[in-house]
């Protein structure tokens, strides 16, 4: 009860307006960065699973550890209005200030926020599209991950607001069904198969002995590495985590379940957002959120088609170089796939592919070094899905700078194939040079303005996944596949799926795709599977959409660069520019790397 109380405490409190500005204050600016600090305050209080997860204030608050708020898109309709209110009230009092009055650093921090907080509210119109349970990121897999990757566990402290963390798990179950409930009402479903897959998810979970479940084992390995966490303690509470997860958390997920096999029957196999009344304005807000563009779905659909023709080209070279020379690319790269030895499909197995990872992650540490000024001082690990999530795309989760928590690579290990072909260009993405690197960096630097080293505002996957996309063709460009060439391929294969992707994307949504038409498009794929891929853009639309627009601006300016410096143009200080703006819009990038143009000219 009492974190209860306190979380409607500091939900009213994230609501109340700060202390009007002076004209003086406005007109100076000199009260901004007190504002900004203030306001990412309030946000992080109302978002209490980030302050959590990124241990925002551990050391001021320490209450925020031990909380459970849920996500944004599975709360329910009244918190959802202060999350609005909120954003609302930010806009408001960045009016305040003059931005002739603001220094370059303010201004930029200002058009970062302003883009958040407008999407924001424009976005509301459109929250009853994203339903609570999808099988890529639904209530039923995203509250488990929020313990079993992001919760850090280094302290006793830590392994108590653990248990306390579990036990709130239930209840925002219960909110997710109930939202559930409410937009089955208005007969906004996701697609019968999406629905049937997150079932499949939950029937798997609640199947599981207890003991056995991930988040009980998650706490056992981990709580036995926290110094002063004794024997007897330690045992008494990872069986009192076991019985949350037998009496609360099974009930739950079962009630869950209830549901959704309720709902099945009343679904369709319509697969596109332009299913909905307002589907077609959803869908072009979410491709200008994610690729914080304005491209058009039909621009960006016949570009794909463009960079897929461009890139097969490349990929035949090299089929024919390994002798296949047969057949169309696709069936082609198919054989190929298919005469790749394997590890076994055993326990051994997957320890032997988990210490391929490793080793990969290894090799591109030491030789990302020359390309980068800085490194990140957090360290990466690569560690595998727990098995009941099932095949699903790797991922990876920024570390915390205290140590607590490294980065965590994550990959699937049930339902792949478990080949060498591919692997290293998918932790090349998701570690070093990709998302590591960028996120850690990120975090540890002490000159970006705490809302962007938190990821608070101006986060997007157009500047995130382009940069892990960017970095898998700079592993290229560098000879890091020099004398491989399947290895070579497995990039080229990974780029023409991200290509094709916005060919996929773009006809389920704005052109009325089939599910199964888009799935015989894709084929194939470094994923492993079209259909998991398939139903994964149909569950988040137009995200799919950000990785090759946002390479395609890095590598524009890039080229601008080069261009315009000549033999002063560095690219590890290139790549120093494009990490330390941040996970920034991408003219908001662009804005950077112009200004640092102009200084090295002027230099």
């Amino acid at each position: 009860m009492k974190r209860i109380v306190y979380g409607l405490v500091i939900a009213a409190l994230a609501l109340l307006p700060l202390r009007a500005l002076t004209a003086q204050e406005a007109a100076s600016g000199s009260r901004f960065d007190q504002w900004v600090q203030r306001y990412t305050d309030d946000t992080m209080r109302f978002n209490t699973d980030a302050a959590a997860n990124r241990r925002y204030f551990v050391a001021s608050d320490p209450r925020f550890q031990d909380s459970i708020e849920g996500q944004i898109q599975h709360r329910d309709v009244a918190r959802r209005a202060q999350a609005h209110a909120l954003a609302r009230r930010g806009l408001a009092e960045l009016k305040a200030f003059d931005p002739s009055k603001l220094n370059e650093s303010q201004r930029v921090a200002a058009s970062i926020i302003r883009w958040d907080l407008e999407n924001q509210v424009e976005g509301a119109r459109f929250e009853d599209v994203d339903y609570p349970f999808t099988q890529t990121e639904g209530a039923q897999s995203t509250l488990v991950s929020l313990l079993t990757v992001n919760h850090p566990m280094n302290t006793p402290r830590d392994a108590q607001n653990y248990v306390a963390r579990v036990g709130l798990l239930a209840s925002r179950m219960d909110e997710s069904v109930t939202e559930a409930r409410r937009l089955a009402a208005k007969q906004l479903l996701p697609p019968r198969f999406i629905l049937q897959a997150v079932a499949q998810q939950i029937r798997t979970f609640v199947g599981m002995p207890a003991g056995k479940n991930p988040l009980v084992t998650t706490f056992a390995d981990k709580a036995a590495q926290i110094k002063g966490l004794e024997g007897p303690q330690r045992e008494q509470m990872q069986q009192r985590v076991e019985q949350i997860v037998s009496g609360a958390v099974y009930p739950a997920w079962t009630r869950a379940l209830a549901l959704i096999e309720e709902e099945i029957p009343a679904s369709t196999t319509d697969a596109g957002l332009w299913r909905f009344p307002n589907g077609v304005d959803a869908y072009n807000f979410k491709l200008k959120r994610f690729t914080t563009t304005s491209l058009a779905a039909h621009q960006i659909h016949d570009l794909g088609l463009k960079l897929v023709a461009d890139i097969e080209g490349r990929m035949d070279t090299i089929l024919r170089s390994l002798g296949y020379t047969e057949g169309t690319v696709r069936a082609r790269m198919e054989k190929m796939r298919a005469d790749q030895p394997r590890f076994p499909d055993t326990a051994e197995g997957r320890a032997q592919y988990q210490a391929f990872n490793a080793e990969i992650i290894a090799d591109a540490e030491r030789r990302a070094a020359v390309l980068f000024e800085r490194v990140p001082k957090m360290r990466v690990v690569a560690q595998p899905y727990p098995e009941f999530l099932g095949p699903r795309a790797q991922s990876y989760t920024v570390g915390t700078t205290d140590g607590s928590r490294p980065g965590t690579f994550q990959y699937a290990v049930v339902g792949v194939p478990l080949t060498r072909f591919g692997v290293r260009t998918i932790a090349y993405h998701e570690a070093i040079p990709g998302h590591h690197f960028q996120l850690a960096l990120i975090a540890e630097d002490p000159s970006l303005p705490g809302f962007l080293k938190n990821r608070v505002f101006g986060g997007n996957s157009a500047i995130t996944e382009g940069w892990g996309l960017y970095a898998e063709q700079v592993a290229a460009e560098q000879g890091w596949y020099e004398g491989d060439a399947v290895g070579l391929l497995g990039q080229l294969d990974a780029d023409v799926f991200r290509a094709r992707r916005l060919v996929v994307d773009t006809g389920l949504h704005a052109k009325r795709w089939t599910r199964e038409q888009a799935i015989e498009y894709l084929g194939p794929n470094p994923a492993g599977s079209a259909v998991a891929e398939v139903e994964r853009y149909i569950a988040r639309p137009g995200q799919a959409c950000s990785y090759m627009i946002g390479k395609l601006k890095i590598l524009e300016l890039r080229e601008r660069a080069t261009k315009q410096l000549g033999s002063r143009f560095s690219l590890s200080e290139f790549h120093a520019r494009v990490l330390g703006a941040g996970p920034v819009p991408l003219d908001v990038l662009e804005a950077a790397i112009d200004r640092w143009i102009a200084a090295k000219k002027a230099a």
